[in-house]
């Protein structure tokens, strides 16, 4: 079945209803019996040790009706919280008031939210500067005075002729960077994957938030999940765009998860380097001792995580308050957001709330948002907003489609490519230390 020599072991090919064995150093088998499957399908990992579960105050979320989507965040240097929003004019605009395709916005203060507390910065309806960068983003960074982006970005051939700003983004998988603020965006002039690049390779989905400015992170380095390249990433009419905009690293909503997307990977790169492609390092397992090895060959980088039912990680926040990482899981709904933990960037990740959408019905899922709630564009974690026990959280989110009668949040009948906001509390084990 398959062997480690670290002191964990996660089984991720096991079926329902069926009998394994296993050994530790050659001594006497451990005989398992997995579970009947659940309607709705089981989680790929084992139930957290540290964490008992994971609440949403979904009667307390804030939802914006303004037509923007993404809103993934992040905790800059200055203390402020900047997000990102596409094809729409971002806090205090609409789908024509302020339009643009690539735009950053602050949030002003913590909840409870209001109209007033979001600010456009790059972009948006009157913003402090306007936006001249198209394309989209499904991650945000601050790394010190500096900030990076990941989704595709049209460049000047793709934009002649066009009026306005092109919504979408193009078929590749690449970095935005703004130097030393948050309104000097440009593109980088490589990519992490295209479809015309080798299969296997790594393509970005999500940065790993830390403290304001990336502070915390371990030796300075900055960290992205991310999927292996491969057709059905770049599957769909809208390319890119469908999954998740060209941050996510799912499958297009309207498709079955392939199993191309059930391995998640890890790369990181010195703060200095960001934009230097031949400096980033791929998690290659762990050596004798259950230290990480790192690569810079693509071909020998090893998943961190691994879910047969297609979900990936999208995006992790380093929690210092429980002392563990916490993952957001998609598959190609919205429904699907599942969220995991960790005491390292490279696992081993346990389950903390696992919602799957019912497959006979639609429904169901995170927020009962089901095949209704359309495909997802990112739940992202506030980490400026954490309290300092860890355990209350904030997250935005936003999708293509609308909540369904049933919904929990937002209101049934309300589009989710908006800005939406809500609540969670997590329940530590009474033996958790914390």
């Amino acid at each position: 079945m398959g062997a480690t020599l670290a002191n964990n072991f996660v089984d991720t090919t096991v079926a329902a209803s069926k009998s394994y064995s296993y050994s530790v150093n050659g001594g006497a088998a451990l005989v398992v019996n997995t579970p009947a499957a659940a309607p709705a399908g089981d989680p790929p990992y084992c139930q957290s040790p540290h964490l008992q579960s994971m609440s949403f105050d979904w009667a307390g979320g804030y939802t914006e009706p303004n037509g923007s989507d993404l809103w993934p965040v992040t905790w800059a240097k200055d203390g402020g919280v900047y997000a990102f929003f596409g094809d729409g004019g971002g806090f205090g605009g609409d789908n024509h008031r302020g339009r643009v395709s690539f735009g950053v916005a602050k949030l002003l203060s913590p909840p409870p939210f209001t109209p007033q507390s979001g600010k456009n910065i790059y972009g948006g309806y009157e913003s402090e500067y306007p936006s001249i960068l198209d394309g989209k983003a499904g991650s945000i960074i601050a790394v010190d005075n500096d900030f990076y982006t990941i989704g595709g970005l049209w460049n000047a051939r793709e934009l002649q002729g066009v009026k306005g700003h092109k919504s979408g983004a193009p078929r590749r998988n690449q970095l935005g960077y703004s130097k030393g603020n948050a309104h000097s965006w440009q593109a980088s002039q490589w990519s992490f994957c295209t479809p015309d690049s080798p299969p296997g390779g790594f393509c970005a989905g999500g940065f790993i938030n830390f403290g304001r400015g990336n502070h915390g992170a371990p030796d300075g380095y900055v960290y992205l999940l991310g999927v292996a390249n491969s057709r059905d990433y770049w599957a769909g009419d809208d390319g890119p765009e469908v999954a998740a905009e060209q941050g996510s690293t799912t499958a297009p909503p309207d498709a079955a998860p392939a199993t191309s997307f059930a391995n998640t990977y890890l790369a990181r790169v010195s703060k200095r380097h960001v934009l230097e492609h031949d400096a980033y390092e791929y998690f290659a397992g762990l050596d004798a001792k259950g230290r990480p090895a790192w690569t810079r060959e693509q071909q020998h980088m090893q998943p961190v995580f691994t879910d047969r039912a297609g979900t990936s990680l999208e995006s992790a926040y380093y929690i210092p308050g429980i002392r563990r990482y916490i993952a957001v899981a998609q598959g190609s709904w919205i429904g699907q957001t599942s969220f995991y933990d960790a005491p390292q960037p490279w696992g081993p990740w346990t389950t903390v709330s696992y919602n799957n959408i019912d497959p006979q019905t639609g429904n169901g899922g995170w927020a009962n948002l089901g095949k209704a709630g359309g495909g997802t564009l990112g739940v992202h974690v506030v980490n400026a907003w954490t309290s300092k026990d860890g355990l209350s959280l904030w997250m935005t989110y936003s999708s293509d489609g609308k909540a369904p009668a049933g919904a929990l949040f937002p209101p049934p009948g309300t589009m989710l490519d908006s800005f939406n906001l809500v609540h969670a509390q997590l329940m530590p084990r009474s033996s958790a230390s914390h």
